[in-house]
């Protein structure tokens, strides 16, 4: 940047630094904390992260004023001595700055009220923290200690609170009058000027020197660390980086099988408390504890029942009750056109599987990938029924701690050989929710699209939805949201009750094959219900 250039910006505005703090009320959640060792953390608790200490609501309007000072200083300046500053321009001057002392004043007057309701947010926190904590931890009382010491009492919140913004004039030196004065003076001058700027370039380096070497420590030992964790993973059985990535590489290889990482819990799900139960009863089966009891390494679970009701959601809930990772198997990618290659393709999957056990290895729609088998002789030279045989003598003979979950809507397609007892552990069958069941997964529902159902009748939408899968509930409520939003207005029970008036749902469409499938699972598949009342009625009535 030239003399001019530089002269003209100094005399056309300033900078302006603007900075405001305030207490964030997040607390950073460490293994410790969740009474774990490190090398006992996995994914799915290093995604716990940062968790909010108190409601969002209770810091809305600091977060407010904070975000329409960023936003009044990017809309006024631009950045400056790239990013360094914000030049503010002399015209916008005073409008700024009156504009962040009406800010300011705001800031102060949301810190007090904050303050004032901070003790009663703090408490009403801690106690939600308190019910929360036996879903994060066995160990409750440390865990609960490490929360309580993260929330400061209210004298020591003081400082943390600061608005201020800090105006800077850049201007060039004055002349010196150089050309006035004699050459020896000259001479002294410019003399002065090489000395000071040898000295400011040496100490230049010297600072970039140290910073680079600080840098490079600061990398040697992250990557001790890294190769320690590594070779540590590599000698023990537990679950490392250096483990975490060679499974990650073979499930990505492999393209049969698909890691999934967003799995509900089974209090997302409603009803089904008899399969529920089963599942939380076997949460500890691969532990080391259950192998010196002398426990076998569970086979897995069948699910069959009726579209929508649950079973694809129980089976991603499995591998959270375990916490284990959880893969798909894709089995229409079995089938390859080579002679010998979907069972090879089978080989490959259940290798990798094993490879990465302890894990659960989820089958969706299971009828869809070996329906052929009977006929598979005169349709696809018998490939079918090869792949559909080396897949149960695996099921039989497995010691590896895979826990297959498999899920069926058409009992009728499967082949009698693999819904023998002993290929699976139980066999569930998943009927239409009864009225119970129906409330609670209205609640989710309507909790999931960030509503409260008090604000709904929920026992009468469980009355007036009787006959309804759980997904279809779900969309009985999304419809009802578009008809608000249309109306701009908020869902209530009268959008819904329009919606269902002219919804036709599954358990009239499919009729006759849910009372097949329902006459075939008496005597042969548990019921994942105790509520004897899991049967729809057959007239439903719905609200005018």
């Amino acid at each position: 940047m030239n003399n001019q250039l530089l002269d003209c910006l100094t005399r056309a505005g300033v900078l302006i630094n603007v900075s405001v703090r305030y207490w964030r009320g997040c607390k950073k959640l460490r293994p410790e904390d969740l009474g774990l060792k490190k090398t006992q953390v996995s994914d799915r608790l290093i995604s716990l992260g940062h968790k909010r200490l108190l409601p969002k609501e209770a810091l809305a309007e600091l977060a407010l004023v904070e975000g329409r000072a960023h936003a009044l200083i990017d809309q006024n300046t631009f950045p400056f001595l790239n990013g360094l500053g914000h030049f503010l321009p002399n015209a916008c001057l005073e409008e700024v700055t009156g504009k962040l002392k009406e800010l300011e004043s705001e800031f102060w007057s949301a810190k007090q009220g904050f303050m004032e309701h901070y003790s009663a947010n703090r408490d009403e926190a801690l106690k939600e923290w308190e019910r929360e904590a036996g879903k994060l931890t066995p160990l409750v009382n440390p865990f609960m200690n490490a929360i309580k010491s993260s929330f400061p009492l209210a004298h020591g919140l003081e400082r943390q609170f600061g608005f201020a913004w800090t105006l800077f004039q850049i201007s060039l030196p004055e002349s010196c009058g150089i050309d006035a004065v004699d050459f020896e003076d000259q001479q002294v001058v410019a003399a002065a000027r090489r000395v000071a700027a040898a000295e400011a370039g040496r100490k230049i380096r010297q600072e970039t020197e140290q910073f680079v070497a600080d840098c490079v420590a600061s990398l040697r030992e992250q990557t001790a660390l890294l190769c320690d964790e590594m070779l540590n993973s590599m000698r023990t059985s537990e679950t490392g980086v250096h483990q975490k990535t060679l499974k990650a590489q073979a499930i990505n290889k492999s393209g049969l099988l698909e890691l999934v990482t967003r799995r509900p819990t089974l209090a997302s799900i409603g009803g089904l408390d008899v399969m529920k139960d089963w599942l939380v009863k076997r949460r500890s089966a691969f532990t080391k504890k259950a192998r010196e009891y002398g426990l076998p390494s569970p086979n897995g679970l069948l699910i069959i029942g009726i579209a929508g009701c649950g079973k694809s959601q129980t089976a991603k809930a499995t591998a959270e009750v375990f916490g284990v990772p959880l893969l798909r198997l894709d089995a229409g990618k079995l089938f390859a056109g080579l002679v010998g290659g979907s069972e090879a393709n089978l080989r490959s999957a259940i290798q990798t599987a094993e490879a990465i056990a302890p894990c659960v290895l989820w089958i969706d729609e299971l009828e869809k990938s070996f329906a052929g088998a009977k006929s598979s002789g005169s349709t696809d030279g018998g490939t079918s029924a090869r792949v559909l045989g080396s897949f149960l003598s695996w099921m039989q003979e497995k010691t590896s701690p895979v826990f297959v979950v498999a899920t069926a809507n058409d009992v009728q397609q499967l082949p009698p050989e693999l819904l023998r007892k002993g290929r699976f552990d139980e066999t569930f069958f998943v009927d239409l929710p009864n009225q119970q069941e129906r409330a609670a997964i209205w609640k989710i529902v309507i909790n999931d699209y960030s509503r409260d159902p008090n604000d709904f009748d929920i026992q009468q939408l469980a009355k007036v939805t009787d006959g309804f899968t759980g997904g279809e509930i779900r969309c009985a409520f999304f419809d009802a949201m578009f008809e608000a939003f249309e109306g701009d207005d908020e869902p209530t029970d009268l959008y819904i009750a329009e919606v269902l008036t002219s919804f036709v749902p599954l358990s009239k469409l499919m009729a006759e094959p849910i009372n097949e499938l329902r006459a075939w699972s008496k005597g042969r598949a548990r019921l994942a219900t105790t509520s004897a009342a899991s049967m729809p009625a057959k007239v439903r009535k719905l609200a005018a």
